[in-house]
C-alpha cells in the first residue's frame, strides 16, 4: 500500500495562494490571514498523485520545476493558477 502524504494550501484575501507537500500530517490551525487547506495523496485519496494535484491547476507551466519545489518541501507560489 502506497504511503498517504499531504499538500497543504493557502489562500490569503488579497488574492495570493501558496502550497506545500508533506510526508507527515501538517499541524494547521485556523489563522485570520488566510484559508488554509490540507488535501492527501495516495492512492484512494484525495488525489492519486502530486501530478494530479498540480493537474487541477489552471495553466500550469513548468510541471516540472513546480513539482520539484514541491518535492523538496518548499513552499510554491500557485497565484497565477488559482
Amino acid at each position: 500500500m502506497k504511503k498517504v502524504t499531504y499538500i497543504e494550501s493557502r489562500f490569503y484575501d488579497n488574492g495570493k495562494g501558496e502550497a506545500r507537500f508533506h510526508k507527515t500530517k501538517p499541524e494547521t490551525e485556523a489563522n485570520p490571514k488566510y484559508d488554509g487547506y490540507v488535501d492527501t495523496i495516495g492512492a484512494g485519496q484525495s488525489f492519486p498523485s502530486l501530478e494530479a494535484w498540480l493537474d487541477e491547476l489552471e495553466g500550469v507551466e513548468n510541471l516540472n520545476i513546480l513539482l520539484d519545489d514541491l518535492k523538496a518541501g518548499n513552499w510554491i507560489d500557485i497565484t497565477a493558477y488559482c
